[in-house]
């Protein structure tokens, strides 16, 4: 999958390969249940990067993948519990690559919490991983239009970072990007947002 998708542009995927027979277990390695875990760690994260991949480069795929109602909550659960900063780095691409692909996708994103998971351990995260995590986010806060998807972890992260990220332009700006959609979205939450400390 990885090998066509670099192969072909991302228009003609679909043309070329059929991804529809491999989403189904995809989903099940998601799960992560015994049966999936007798394989080790290493087959969960060839399944992610194979899962990214699609994603990448299967516009129909994707969307399958986001319709079919358990495949973000199995991102969700995978992102909540990473134990591995590959992983973690895998995923938060995924729910980049997602929110970017359009409105729709990125609401879905949105609404299965993708924000909260994506900053969920951002502090602990190497900025060349923080930065695409600020920016998936900035995309679903886009999308808001209930401020009850921003939790105190989420206001906590915005406001841990920035005092942070003098060092970093990028992640500044990917973390103020990411409070403007909020507060352009949800003005009530910008007494908690804006008057933060550098």
């Amino acid at each position: 999958i990885v090998l066509t998708g670099e192969e072909v542009e991302a228009y003609e995927f679909d043309s070329v390969v059929d991804l529809k027979g491999i989403l189904k277990p995809l989903l099940k390695v998601l799960q992560w249940d015994e049966e999936c875990q007798v394989y080790g760690s290493e087959f969960l994260l060839f399944a992610i990067r194979c899962t990214k991949a699609v994603v990448q480069y299967s516009p129909l795929c994707s969307k399958r993948l986001v319709d079919s109602r358990v495949f973000l909550p199995l991102l969700i659960k995978q992102l909540d519990s990473v134990e591995y900063i590959d992983l973690a780095e895998d995923l938060i691409q995924i729910f980049l690559l997602l929110s970017a692909r359009n409105k729709e996708m990125a609401l879905e994103c949105l609404k299965a919490q993708g924000i909260r998971a994506v900053l969920g351990f951002v502090d602990f995260l190497a900025l060349n991983v923080q930065i695409p995590a600020f920016t998936a986010a900035a995309q679903m806060a886009a999308t808001l239009n209930d401020p009850s998807f921003i939790s105190p972890q989420i206001i906590g992260s915005l406001q841990n970072v920035l005092r942070m990220s003098a060092d970093s332009k990028a992640l500044t700006q990917a973390a103020l990007k990411t409070i403007s959609n909020i507060v352009r979205a949800a003005p009530s939450l910008s007494n908690e947002l804006l008057p933060l400390e550098f």
